[in-house]
């Protein structure tokens, strides 16, 4: 969206548009003083309001400088480095406290916004672990059978995905992710999947580390097939299912390779990578990482066919009580709540239990989110019901949002800069825009616009101002320019338009490999509504009413009309009606 101010005056005619139809007036006059009345703000609608959304306050520590401090190996840095996380960008100060306080032990529940990095907050402790997992002995595993993609051979029974592996490398359940609904499994499948699955990803696993992968399996509805394997049908089935997933994988392959676009990819499962094929594989042997519903878990806790899972886990955390730890993520934690959320609370129990852990078990690692949850007293308490952990066991991270550089003579010289911008972008190409733009207050313009806009703002501080003026509250765009350049003339308007706009376009990298990301991301809210009752003088000669009426046209039989309900008109005295509609007579 680069222009959410004309994509505003574009829903807010199309609402006249509708208004004038179904609802269409005899009188011009009257249809004119309606469109006066009501297309203003706060009636049908309310101006676009602008809240900018500040990012969050960096450690100022790389995933490689924050292993040093905690003393996780550098293998992990390097893993981490290779999909989930750039190596050059530090860590937002809440993902650096969320994992020191995982790695000491501590329950973590991220409370920061939507867009704060919370994911990373348990996936870098989870991938960290796995990798110090790893070192300490797993091995180099064999290569898979030849016909291992069993389901491309004609006749071919079916081969378990890991049967290959070698004793070694336990199959066991080291973190559960547990999500509320299955589109937020889709979600987190395409992150862990980039993490795993990339080329520079299984370029790791070399050397002292060949044969392994980091298994993840998603165990929900869609996973293929349920039932148990002694059912001819149901290898038919998932031999079909298997297909289907080899044939997308060679689309999305193909597909990248035409545009160019690698990420596609993590959209679609790779047959070779790390992601378990089917249910059967993970019952025989448990992923590193099991991510599913709550739904889902209740039903393979009661079942036999799953047994596998959590018994195989037991025994792998009873081998080591010192190393061996199980991460349990919950996301969302606030949808738990009520009947529901009890419900969720003792199937955590139960599960636990399973797998022959306390809630305070110093195996246990608990990292939860929620993007509505605040750090009192009421939340520690629903923390330590849920979970059945002291609440004093809990840190709830809430992180602090980062503020910048003001500028020293603040924005009223850069004004027509702005204005200019907002000009340019509507009528020349956005490159020629922002490269005018940057001449104009000074800085360089090589580069790709996003950058160039972003080095733009930096330069002149042009961050702070919109940041401070919607502290409070989201702003409309007059607000914003009496804010920010001290006044609400056209002219102002015009430049605040420009600043918002440019900050649209404004790109930094991200700290997702190859991502690149807003410097102080915008949300721009409408509010429409349908359209309200109408109130009317009854006496055709007041001398409020403003439509007019054109000449040799008949004069509507009413006065003024009003949004609300009052007994007499404020111009002539008389009586005032609700304006009812009618169909035309045929």
């Amino acid at each position: 969206m680069n222009d959410p101010f004309q994509v505003f005056e574009e829903i807010r005619l199309a609402y006249q548009r509708y208004l004038d139809s179904p609802f269409r007036l005899r009188y011009d006059a009257l249809r004119e003083e309606r469109r006066s009345l009501l297309f203003q703000d706060r009636q049908l609608f309310r101006e676009p309001l602008i809240e900018p959304i500040p990012p969050y306050e960096s450690s100022r520590l790389t995933v490689a400088q924050a292993c040093a401090r905690l003393g996780i190996p550098n293998e992990a840095a390097d893993f981490i480095t290779r999909g989930l996380f750039r190596p050059e960008i530090p860590l937002h100060e809440h993902q650096l406290e969320a994992w020191q306080h995982s790695r000491a032990g501590r329950a973590v529940v991220v409370t920061t916004g939507t867009g704060s990095g919370k994911t990373e907050c348990y996936l870098l402790p989870v991938f960290a672990y796995l990798v110090e997992d790893l070192m300490r002995g797993w091995g180099v595993q064999g290569p898979p059978p030849n016909r291992h993609l069993w389901w491309r051979h004609p006749h071919q029974t079916r081969i378990p995905q890991r049967g290959h592996e070698t004793a070694n490398r336990p199959s066991a359940v080291r973190a559960l992710m547990l999500y509320p609904l299955n589109a937020l499994i889709e979600d987190q499948l395409s992150r862990v999947r980039r993490a795993c699955d990339n080329a520079r990803a299984r370029q790791w696993f070399t050397g002292p580390f060949a044969g392994n992968h980091f298994w993840f399996g998603r165990y929900n509805a869609v996973a293929p097939v349920s039932g148990i394997e002694a059912s001819s049908n149901k290898r038919a089935e998932l031999k079909i299912r298997l297909l289907e997933m080899d044939r997308n994988w060679g689309r999305a392959r193909a597909s990248a390779a035409a545009s160019g676009l690698d990420d596609i990819l993590h959209y679609f499962q790779n047959p070779e990578g790390s992601e378990i094929w089917s249910r059967w594989d993970m019952q025989s042997h448990p992923p590193d990482i099991l991510i599913t519903n709550y739904s889902m878990l209740n039903i393979m806790l009661m079942r036999v066919l799953e047994g596998g899972i959590f018994d195989r886990t037991r025994a792998w955390l009873e081998a080591d009580r010192m190393n061996h730890l199980f991460h349990l993520i919950v996301d969302e934690l606030h949808t738990y709540r009520g009947t529901p959320g009890t419900e969720v609370g003792y199937l955590l129990r139960a599960l636990l239990h399973r797998i022959g852990l306390e809630p305070d078990s110093p195996q246990l690692r608990i990292i939860a989110t929620s993007a509505s949850m605040e750090n009192d007293d009421q939340s520690r308490r629903y923390l330590e019901q849920f979970f059945g952990r002291d609440e004093g066991s809990f840190e709830i991270l809430s992180g602090r949002q980062r503020r910048f550089p003001a500028p020293p003579s603040g924005m009223a010289p850069y004004a027509s800069a702005f204005a200019s911008l907002n000009n340019d972008l509507d009528s020349a190409p956005l490159d020629q825009a922002v490269r005018r733009f940057a001449s104009a207050v000074g800085v360089e313009s090589n580069g790709e616009p996003g950058e160039v806009v972003a080095r733009s703002y930096e330069a002149i501080r042009a961050l702070e101002p919109v940041r401070s003026a919607c502290e409070r509250e989201p702003l409309t765009l007059e607000r914003l320019a009496s804010a920010v350049f001290g006044g609400s003339s056209d002219a102002d308007k015009a430049a605040a338009c420009g600043l918002a706009r440019g900050l649209i376009h404004a790109r930094i990298p991200g700290a997702e490999p190859g991502s690149m990301i807003a410097p102080l991301p915008l949300r721009i809210h409408y509010f429409f509504h349908n359209a309200g009752r109408i109130w009317a003088c009854t006496n055709p000669g007041c001398s409020g009413r403003t439509g007019r009426t054109p000449e040799g046209a008949d004069a509507p039989p009413v006065g003024r009309l009003y949004t609300d309900p009052i007994p007499r008109c404020d111009f002539c005295g008389s009586r005032v009606l609700e304006l009812l509609y009618c169909q035309p007579c045929g």
